[in-house]
């Protein structure tokens, strides 16, 4: 089982990133950002704890930024990512739409008649 430690340099950078996340909600009540916390259980190795502190960070996003903001991103690319994200969320939606199965039933009725 292969063990992933952040290094030194991702260290930094996610304590920068959440820095500005928290200064970019700095002044507004109704927004908090606050770091992801995990409790260490008694006799838990620190490879488990390290492993949900991680989970908790993917989940929120965390490390896609990271990961994200690791490299210079040109314009081109930041467009291409926006732009497949956005085709992601509305291939979602349409997917998960809330269909009314009378309205189905309906439409069948119609075309019978």
């Amino acid at each position: 089982m292969a063990k992933h430690h952040l290094t030194l340099a991702e260290t930094v950078l996610l304590s920068q990133l959440l820095k500005s996340a928290a200064a970019r909600h700095e002044g507004r009540s109704h927004i908090t950002h606050t770091m992801p916390e995990i409790e260490i259980k008694k006799g838990e190795p620190i490879e488990r704890a390290l492993k949900r502190l991680k989970g908790k960070m993917e989940a929120e996003g965390i490390m896609d930024e990271m990961r994200r903001l690791r490299a210079f991103e040109t314009p081109a690319q930041k467009t291409k990512r926006k732009d497949r994200a956005s085709a992601k969320k509305n291939r979602n939606r349409v997917r998960f739409q809330m269909r009314d199965p009378k309205a189905g039933e309906k439409k069948a009725e119609k075309t019978e008649s």
